[in-house]
């Protein structure tokens, strides 16, 4: 009990500390609006997806993040995304053989 709950504070104080002194070096965002009548998983194949994509660069890492917006045209709308961090080892060890 005691180690899970010390490596849940280190890994909070990583992703809580980190950006405070994170320095951006690169960062792009995207909007797209897709129309298609030709989806399988709906029963008419009608529908519309929008999608915002953002990627950042960081001094410790980077990290992506998507979110898509269904719409079927005979259904209820959803939302599905992912976000996904990656740490530098180089930056965290703080060796530059890692970099």
């Amino acid at each position: 009990m005691k180690r899970t709950l010390a490596l849940a504070t280190l890994l909070t104080s990583v992703f809580v500390a980190t950006p405070a002194a994170a320095e951006m070096l690169w960062t792009n965002t995207s909007l797209s609006y897709l129309k298609g009548d030709d989806y399988k998983f709906t029963p008419t194949g009608n529908m519309d997806v929008v999608t915002l994509e953002n990627a950042t660069g960081h001094n410790w890492g980077d990290t992506f993040l998507f979110i898509d917006r269904t719409m079927p045209e005979d259904g209820d709308s959803s939302y599905y995304g992912e976000f996904s961090p990656r740490l530098s080892l180089g930056y965290v060890t703080g060796s530059p053989h890692f970099s």
